[in-house]
């Protein structure tokens, strides 16, 4: 394990009723970001359907949160991928939440090649201080890495854009638990 933390760009949406139907209408959307002339450090994509939900969701691996910020920037390359993006999104609008977080990639990625990806965000109470919560998590997630019949992998990270959130990331063998 290197321990190498990448950005992970971790976006919610309600999809389209033709998103449901083919996920891979956003292929191009997501070309456009990983493919020639992309812009820089996109280095994978992974995107699926909520189960029993018509919402979506994607994971950007972002060499750097810089580099992901320098594409939002990009007054030529954004407008194309929002219009590429549109036909998966309800109503063909693009609208829903975005945030980062730093994952370690050799324990993130085999969590998101899995079968089923269970992506949770845990915003702790008032009051409850991050290293409680760190500990809880570093527990749980020790004890879900212990469930290799079931389970893939496991990590978290804090959100980017508010620290004393966390977002949590398993890949599950099968969606029987």
């Amino acid at each position: 394990m290197t321990n190498k933390k990448n950005t992970f760009e971790v976006i919610f949406w309600p999809c389209s009723e033709e998103y449901v139907k083919d996920v891979s209408i956003v292929d191009p959307a997501f070309e456009h970001l990983a493919g020639p002339g992309g812009p820089a450090g996109v280095n994978e994509i992974f995107a699926g359907i909520e189960v029993g939900r018509p919402n979506a969701w994607a994971v950007l691996e972002w060499s750097s949160l810089e580099d992901h910020h320098n594409f939002m920037n990009d007054d030529k390359a954004v407008p194309k991928f929002v219009k590429l993006f549109e036909p998966s999104a309800k109503d063909g609008q693009p609208k829903g939440t975005m945030i980062h977080a730093y994952w370690e990639v050799d324990e993130a990625l085999p969590c998101l090649k899995a079968p089923f990806i269970e992506l949770t965000k845990i915003t702790p109470k008032n009051g409850v201080a991050t290293v409680a919560i760190q500990a809880l998590l570093d527990k749980y997630i020790a004890h879900m890495r212990n469930l290799t019949n079931q389970v893939v992998g496991a990590t978290y990270g804090q959100v980017v854009e508010k620290p004393e959130q966390f977002i949590l990331v398993i890949g599950w063998k099968s969606m029987e638990v």
